[in-house]
């Protein structure tokens, strides 16, 4: 069972093959605070997959998800190709996200990017101002937690990736999920991790970033 609003390695990798199976069936994108009553926003997952790595002998495997989401206005030149990842901190004892995102002015499909026509956004002025441009958003929004650029602490190549430093983010989640008393102890493990995850995603997942991009479900789980 989840104490102290933590959950464990061995908890993160025992159910998020769940978890994952509840974001492909349940991310939607909303634009409901776009210019327009109508948005020409499209929004498809075009990769997912899950990734397992044996670091050390001494310790549990590491595992990271990684889904691939494309963003797109039927009436501009370029889309948003995001990647983003789900793995657990050691130190911090929490989930983590990672996220890098391309302009691809080539319309990429099927999960591969065709690199002569895309282009990574390394900057959170540029990633600001093409997610409202992509989705038609007023520009006087703001996203969600405090990014920084930073390299992936399980993905070990050149990219430069966007990061949400995981000091807070235990305080923080112990905080929501002992005011609205989310777990019940009548409630599996499974059923506590998995909320526990839809309320990290909310709030310090892809969806506590870009609001738009939403996982739309309920917590009776």
């Amino acid at each position: 069972m989840i104490k102290d609003g933590r959950i464990t390695n061995c908890q993160f990798n025992d159910h998020i093959d769940e978890f994952n199976e509840l974001l492909l069936q349940n991310l939607r994108l909303v634009t409901s605070n776009s210019n327009s009553e109508i948005s020409d926003a499209n929004f498809d997952i075009i990769n997912n997959y899950k990734k397992e790595l044996n670091l050390n002998t001494k310790i549990q495997k590491k595992i990271y998800m990684l889904t691939r989401i494309c963003i797109s206005g039927f009436s501009l030149p370029t889309s948003l190709l995001v990647d983003f990842t789900i793995s657990y901190d050691d130190f911090y004892m929490v989930p983590v996200l990672y996220f890098r995102v391309f302009q691809d002015s080539s319309r990429s499909i099927g999960g591969n990017i065709d690199e002569a026509g895309v282009t990574p956004i390394t900057s959170t002025e540029e990633l600001i101002s093409n997610y409202y441009s992509v989705l038609n958003l007023n520009d006087d929004l703001n996203l969600g937690p405090t990014i920084t650029l930073d390299s992936h602490h399980l993905i070990y190549d050149s990219s430069v990736w966007f990061y949400i430093h995981p000091c807070e983010t235990l305080r923080t989640l112990k905080e929501f999920m002992e005011a609205d008393n989310i777990l019940f102890t009548c409630d599996s493990e499974q059923a506590q991790v998995l909320k526990y995850l839809c309320i990290w995603y909310a709030t310090y997942g892809l969806g506590g970033i870009f609001p738009s991009i939403s996982l739309r479900l309920s917590l009776q789980v």
